[in-house]
């Protein structure tokens, strides 16, 4: 109903999803849809569900007459926790190894990002504002430190590269890793110094290097053998 509002001023949406997180609860709709048995099985049909619901915003916005005129955003906030798959990268959810960090994200907006375009230059969510401000033509707030970039040339094609150099990457209040283009250090660290939910690996296959007595550099380009 919102989307379908008249107005005359750019609107924002944030759409904070719970599907795919725990508890795995698909709706009774979407029980069996994947076709598959066991956790795996309500884990997919929980996937389908999320599909259908981003399919009727997008819908929402096309029966609206806005589909050309409206960036849409669609990302997670961290890699799988237990269930999906961080493949080829290590670790997930919890941990600051490339699967708990990098994860895919999906623009669309038609007549200004090329339909099918595919880009492995690393961004961060911290730029989602300054992008946002740049499309809806406002200026960025003038009172404080912005670390992000506005990455309208990288999605639209006429950049290839990155806007930033390094990539700080933190759990909780803890710098764990440094990354700057294929070369990513990881930082000595304790048990101790590990916020509340990573603080116990509890079997999750995920929670990897929790703790380090020496720093680790990584070729991020090399083929992993893990």
């Amino acid at each position: 109903d919102f989307i379908k509002e008249e107005r005359k001023e750019p609107f924002f949406i944030y759409f904070a999803h719970h599907i795919a997180h725990s508890p795995i609860l698909p709706s009774t709709a979407f029980k069996g849809t994947s076709g598959i048995r066991g956790r795996a099985g309500a884990y997919g049909d929980f996937i389908l569900e999320l599909d259908h619901s981003v399919g009727r915003v997008l819908a929402a916005v096309e029966e609206a007459g806005i589909g050309d005129n409206t960036l849409v955003v669609f990302l997670s906030d961290n890699g799988p926790a237990i269930n999906g798959s961080a493949k080829p990268l290590s670790g997930g959810k919890y941990a600051t190894m490339e699967g708990g960090h990098r994860i895919p994200g999906i623009f669309h907006w038609p007549g200004h990002i090329p339909a099918g375009q595919v880009s492995d230059a690393m961004i961060t969510s911290m730029d989602l504002l300054p992008l946002f401000c740049h499309v809806a033509g406002v200026e960025l707030p003038a009172d404080r430190k912005i670390d992000g970039k506005n990455i309208i040339d990288l999605l639209t094609g006429e950049a290839r590269q990155s806007p930033h150099e390094y990539f700080y990457y933190y759990n909780g209040l803890n710098l764990q890793a440094v990354r700057n283009e294929k070369w990513k250090l990881h930082l000595p660290r304790t048990i101790a110094d590990q916020p509340y939910w990573a603080k116990k690996a509890g079997g999750n296959r995920m929670k990897i290097h929790l703790s380090l007595d020496k720093p680790m550099l990584f070729d991020l380009e090399l083929p992993s053998k893990r």
